[in-house]
């Protein structure tokens, strides 16, 4: 889930990874206003559902004088749905390829649609094939976060922005005996700090 603040009011969100219709998505949303202590305190204005545009697909983003970006553009991240960072990210493309065009004072704007499938979507493709992963085993998943430190401070690089998802893919894939080690050490030191019986 999300807490984003605006003018006037929170913005609280939950995310359904999975294709299909979010059923339940509400109570989802009650359940996570209900975690929070401040925001349980007040009641939602609205309650609004909206598709999160989920990037990885290489497609056309110009059209003439037409450049889309963040969410008009699919720039979401497959894996956590973030899109912030790829609406600024995107837009930042397009004024330097804006620029470009018009101190050059002719050509297209083709070298847009060229730099964001270079730069952000074939990075979606790594944050997809993370997604499946997670999103098809996610009570694994959730354990080997918990127990690994390696894969805590990946997962962390991530959301700073210090690694890109194809980076992390490799940390995953070359770290993945150190990860599962730890996952199975710190399992022998919980169960030797737990009771008899339990």
């Amino acid at each position: 889930g999300w807490i984003l603040p605006k003018r006037d009011h929170l913005s609280v969100g939950v995310y359904h990874a999975r294709p299909g219709k979010a059923a339940n998505i509400k109570q989802y949303l009650q359940n996570y206003i209900k975690m929070n202590p401040v925001l349980n305190e007040n009641k939602p204005n609205r309650i609004r559902g909206h598709h999160i545009p989920l990037g990885g697909q290489k497609q056309r983003l110009n059209n003439g004088r037409v450049i889309l970006v963040g969410d008009a553009a699919n720039l979401a991240d497959p894996w956590l749905g973030e899109g912030l960072y790829y609406a600024i990210k995107s837009s930042n493309i397009a004024v330097n390829v804006i620029i470009e065009y018009f101190e050059n004072g002719s050509g297209c704007l083709d070298k847009y649609t060229d730099r964001i499938n270079t730069q952000i979507v074939h990075q979606f493709t790594y944050a997809r094939a993370i997604a499946m992963l997670v999103y098809r085993f996610p009570h694994f998943c959730t354990v080997l976060l918990q127990r690994s430190d390696l894969l805590q401070s990946a997962v962390l690089n991530i959301v700073r922005g210090d690694l890109n998802f194809q980076q992390l893919a490799s940390t995953l894939i070359l770290g993945l005996p150190r990860i599962l080690s730890q996952a199975l050490r710190q399992k022998r030191l919980t169960n030797a700090q737990l009771p008899p019986g339990l």
